[in-house]
């Protein structure tokens, strides 16, 4: 569903790309973080134009390319994320952006490239992170631009000598309020991920309060919320408790589950007052492996997987 979703707004861009308006900016961290680029109407914005393109056609509609929600990014796969902005985490309002024209002293300062597509009232923004071959093409075998004043102002220019390069490559796109990435750690790197994470860890801690199969929630979230480098990976578990069974189960059928089954038996301490305490990181982490449910077992060897993806068998069914 996330991938249908995704494709029908970028089609516009593929089927009639010279029907679309088309800008380019260098994007900064300061403000103004836009900086238009005035493109010579001539071979550099029509080519610049078609390789935009040709790369999201290539890379975002491959028959092969999986969409999933932000809550799995835990399962660290080649796949795209699928990321909604709230008024919590909106690291692309790009709505609310200043711009400024290009001028020569911004060469040396941008982190990265915008390329703006619109058609009807739609805009979908593509980013490219800034490489170390932006400014040098060594391979002389990409579309490059130098700049020429004019009277009106600075302008880009296709030609053969180097300036910027634009690589064959774009790391994010925003569509609607979605981001859409395979690049989750230019995400942590660069436009504080970590927040998204933290907030959605501590939504579904939330979710398993609410639950009361489980005491101690506080540890948990004093767990989440700690700057500890061994905590990060199991904040991106938790989020996928957003949406684990094991929170409908009732206490009486999860406690004969836990207590009885080989993997969780030792894990955790009899129950008090019907619920299961959490009291030591040991057992945080034992939890949180138990609601991403990141272990599997073979119907015909009995043998036990770790495993930090699995697929329902009915939705790979549904995909065939």
């Amino acid at each position: 569903m996330e991938k249908n979703k995704i494709i029908e707004k970028l089609k516009p861009i593929i089927e009639e790309p010279m029907k679309c308006g088309f800008e380019v900016y260098l994007f900064a961290k300061t403000e103004p973080k836009l900086k238009k680029l005035n493109l010579s109407k001539n071979n550099l914005h029509t080519n610049l134009k078609k390789n935009i393109v040709n790369i999201i056609q290539e890379k975002y509609f491959a028959e092969d390319a999986i969409y999933s929600n932000a809550e799995s990014i835990a399962d660290n796969q080649n796949k795209f994320y699928v990321i909604n902005q709230t008024d919590e985490y909106k690291p692309f309002n790009v709505s609310n952006w200043k711009i400024e024209d290009f001028k020569e002293e911004h060469i040396d300062s941008f982190v990265g490239i915008f390329f703006v597509f619109r058609y009807d009232s739609q805009e979908i923004w593509c980013y490219q992170n800034k490489r170390s071959v932006t400014v040098t093409n060594k391979k002389k075998n990409n579309i490059i631009a130098r700049i020429r004043s004019y009277e009106s102002g600075v302008v880009f220019e296709e030609q053969k000598e180097q300036l910027i390069n634009f690589p064959h490559t774009i790391d994010i796109l925003i569509v609607d309020s979605d981001v859409v990435t395979d690049n989750v750690g230019l995400l942590e790197r660069s436009f504080d991920f970590r927040t998204f994470i933290s907030q959605r860890a501590i939504a579904a801690a939330n979710s398993v309060a609410a639950t009361n199969l489980f005491s101690g929630m506080e540890k948990l979230n004093g767990y989440l919320m700690s700057d500890a480098r061994s905590h990060k990976a199991y904040r991106k578990k938790m989020m996928k408790a957003l949406e684990s069974p094991i929170l409908q189960m009732t206490s009486k059928d999860l406690h004969e589950k836990i207590y009885t089954l080989p993997r969780w038996k030792n894990r955790f301490k009899e129950p008090v007052n019907g619920q299961i305490p959490i009291e030591t990181n040991k057992e945080i982490e034992s939890l949180i492996d138990l609601l991403a449910e990141r272990f599997t077992v073979s119907p015909v060897s009995g043998q036990e997987y770790d495993t930090e993806v699995k697929k329902k068998t009915k939705d790979i069914v549904n995909e065939i």
